[in-house]
């Protein structure tokens, strides 16, 4: 028997590589611009205040990753409940195989530890930059 084969949507296709290519470039932006007006501050010899920028900034940017474990955790309580991935009604950017059960599990539970992963680095790090910026102020 042939396995169940999720076809391609090539609107979200297209539209998850437009996103994808101006995150990329907005991201290259703002390191860009924000690494010369840090230069600018660093320079000046003010680093008492360019540490707490730093302490506001990295946890700002943490919440990019606490909000993708979030979508990731949903997903998998989703992959459970109907016990399928990917989820039935689900649009996917390539083909893919469906899998049922066991398998479907398996792969929630993935999800889940990686999300789980992701958490943990995310606050980890932030919490080490602003311990490792406060023993400076």
């Amino acid at each position: 028997m042939e396995p169940e084969i999720v076809k391609a949507d090539p609107v979200l296709r297209r539209n998850f590589t437009i996103l994808s290519g101006i995150i990329v470039l907005g991201a290259l932006a703002l390191i860009y611009f924000l690494s010369s007006w840090l230069r600018t501050i660093s320079s000046e010899g003010d680093i008492k205040s360019l540490l707490r920028i730093l302490q506001i900034l990295l946890p700002a940017m943490a919440i990019i990753s606490i909000r993708i474990s979030i979508w990731m955790i949903k997903l998998a309580r989703t992959i459970i409940s109907e016990a399928a991935y990917p989820p039935l009604n689900q649009k996917v950017i390539k083909d893919t195989p469906r899998v049922y059960g066991k398998a479907a599990l398996q792969k929630a539970y993935i999800l889940i530890a990686l999300a789980i992963i992701l958490v943990l680095g995310t606050v980890s790090s932030s919490l080490l930059a602003y311990r490792i910026a406060d023993s400076f102020i």
